[in-house]
């Protein structure tokens, strides 16, 4: 059984993150998903996020988990992005 592509919902995730993710790593984040890289979008999409000192919404977590879930990512790998403290 073929997985669906889980790039809408990451395409919906990108755009909600509004101006918290700067313009030029937004579109290399939909150039990634325009390749079927879902996971290396996610990363580059969480790494552009930390460095520019976006944080996330516990509803935003929630949602990154999800999606890298999906794509059979290591959730170790988005810690920086927590948006509570790490225990």
């Amino acid at each position: 059984m073929r997985r669906q592509s889980p790039a809408p919902e990451i395409r919906s995730y990108v755009q909600d993150l509004g101006e918290r993710l700067p313009a030029e790593a937004r579109a290399d984040v939909l150039d990634w998903l325009d390749h079927n890289e879902w996971l290396l979008a996610l990363e580059v999409m969480a790494d552009e996020l930390s460095e520019a000192g976006g944080t996330l919404e516990a509803g935003e977590w929630d949602r990154l988990v999800a999606l890298v879930q999906r794509c059979g990512g290591d959730l170790a790998r988005f810690d920086m992005l927590q948006p509570f403290p790490r225990r």
